[in-house]
């Protein structure tokens, strides 16, 4: 599709002079607008562009506004309360309407925020796909040939202390030592800082040998460490609409989440995963859920991950869903 570059923005706000006349000069190409995220100036700019001009807009939060992030006081935190009450939140209530991703975000995002005030917000999916023919395992082990009938637990996310990589290195350390042919495999991009003390756990622990850290997973190496797992964890705090756990049950790999991943609900409801606490008691309580279960009741669990993933976030349906959905708020379509 075509792209417009417009030039960088200024500050961490991504401030463009030229946004609001770019948007007021083509308005009249498009009948809808669809915003991408909140705390910067895009919102705004297209807030000003479209101004009285009758084309409405729509905002996808993406979970930018989970309480989680006010949790604790910061610069961002504080920063982030000021730029809501002087802008953000104007940007929404002119929406024509903003869309979650599930029931939960829409729950946690209206107490996030005050003033809160929109004219509707709604629920709208839009999925994801797996490839037909997904990657073998064998294509992920013949490059770390050490897993060669490891049983593996996946976690594929940025290592960001969000995501609860620490909760899961933790976990895992209390429940290996009793199962010698299990190992956890660490993929994803890092930032240095927060790497380097999942290492040191990983040394205090003493399970440095039980993990193995790949960097990130594209494209068919995504697909066959997916089809290695036994297991994917992520013990996330804050989790709008997880691609890669989606992608995980599209693969036939039971999930290990928490109740702070949106889309738990649709887990425990399909029997296709596990859900706990965002805590290392609560994720190794979910593991112990797991080693505890026989042959046949994961393979069951393993066809409810892939029934799960179908009938709730393939992207074909969600995205006629999507569309739908700006019809009844008339959007032409």
């Amino acid at each position: 599709m075509p792209v417009h570059v417009l030039g960088p923005g200024v500050s961490r706000y991504r401030f463009q002079p030229r946004l609001d006349a770019w948007v007021k000069s083509r308005a009249a190409a498009f009948d809808a607008v669809i915003v991408n995220g909140v705390w910067r100036y895009l919102g705004q700019g297209i807030r000003n562009g479209l101004r009285r001009l009758g084309v409405p807009y729509f905002i996808i939060p993406h979970s930018m506004l989970n309480p989680w992030f006010q949790e604790t006081t910061s610069f961002s935190s504080l920063s982030k309360i000021a730029m809501w009450r002087l802008l953000e939140w104007k940007v929404l209530r002119d929406a024509r309407a903003v869309l979650f991703t599930c029931e939960e975000e829409r729950r946690m995002a209206r107490k996030a925020y005050s003033p809160y005030v929109c004219t509707d917000d709604v629920v709208t999916v839009v999925g994801t796909s797996i490839p037909v023919a997904c990657s073998q395992q064998t294509e992920f082990v013949s490059c770390y040939p050490h897993l060669r009938d490891k049983r593996l637990i996946i976690y594929l996310s940025r290592l960001h202390p969000m995501k609860g990589c620490d909760l899961l290195l933790e976990a895992f350390s209390r429940i290996c030592k009793a199962h010698p042919d299990l190992h956890l495999v660490i993929a994803g991009p890092a930032e240095e800082g927060f790497v380097a003390m999942l290492h040191a756990l990983t040394k205090r622990r003493s399970i440095e040998h039980r993990v193995t850290w790949t960097g990130p997973l594209y494209g068919e190496m995504k697909w066959a460490a997916f089809r290695a797992a036994a297991l994917f964890a992520l013990p996330s705090h804050c989790e709008a609409f997880p691609v890669a756990v989606l992608e995980a049950l599209g693969a036939r790999v039971p999930a290990l989440i928490t109740d702070k991943v949106n889309i738990w609900r649709d887990v425990v409801s399909e029997n296709a995963g596990f859900v706990d606490t965002d805590t290392i008691e609560g994720t190794v309580r979910s593991l112990q859920k797991w080693l505890g279960m026989s042959e046949a009741e994961l393979q069951v669990m393993r066809n409810n991950a892939h029934k799960c993933f179908t009938e709730h976030f393939e992207a074909t349906s969600n995205a006629l869903q999507f569309l739908r959905g700006l019809q009844r708020h008339g959007v032409c379509a």
